[in-house]
């Protein structure tokens, strides 16, 4: 989250290099082109664990189920073979969680710390569902233009009619124009519509 929210100095947040450093996931308002999204940083996965861990994990990844788009940060430094069993416990732990129809965009990081990145760098090329980059040396090569083509994918155009004597009138309106973009709004006789 801090590399997609770098112009925000004032909310920096420690990042410690240790399991289960937190178990509380993190949410930031960050931009991303034309568009405000909130992004959340959960708990990273680790396979083999007591099943008293596994349900706090898994309470704390609720907050996926919510989401428009899943992030999977894969740390691509680690031998093939660990990335893939890394892999299979992700989808299988995104899959209990009923995330299987959520849109999924892989990012490999650290590719600065690999010997040979030409192979993800080929596969990004083609795929606008994965990307490739280094938070910790802030090149995070095409994961803004991969996330805001997703995050654009899943907006709906929807027309509403937001009559002037429900209560809720100035709130829902309010809402609307702060969440989604507003192509039009029209105000008639006893309503508005956007």
């Amino acid at each position: 989250i801090e590399c997609l929210d770098a112009d925000d100095e004032d909310n920096r947040f420690s990042v410690d290099d240790k399991v289960f450093a937190t178990l509380d996931p993190l949410t930031r308002r960050v931009q991303v082109a034309d568009q405000t999204a909130l992004v959340t940083d959960t708990v990273g996965f680790v396979s083999k664990l007591p099943a008293q861990v596994v349900a706090a994990f898994r309470a704390t990844l609720e907050e996926v189920s919510n989401a428009a788009v899943i992030v999977h940060v894969v740390d691509a430094s680690a031998p093939r073979h660990i990335i893939r069993a890394r892999c299979q416990v992700v989808d299988e732990e995104l899959d209990a969680l009923g995330c299987r129809g959520t849109p999924k965009l892989v990012f490999y990081n650290k590719l600065d710390a690999m010997h040979d990145s030409a192979s993800l760098r080929e596969k990004a090329a083609v795929s606008k569902h994965v990307a490739v980059g280094s938070a910790a040396s802030g090149d995070l090569g095409d994961l803004r233009e991969q996330l805001a083509g997703i995050l654009a994918d899943a907006l709906l155009d929807v027309r509403v009619t937001l009559p002037y004597d429900d209560a809720s009138y100035g709130g829902v309106r309010d809402e609307i124009l702060n969440r989604g973009r507003v192509f039009s709004e029209a105000h008639g006789d006893a309503a508005t519509d956007l």
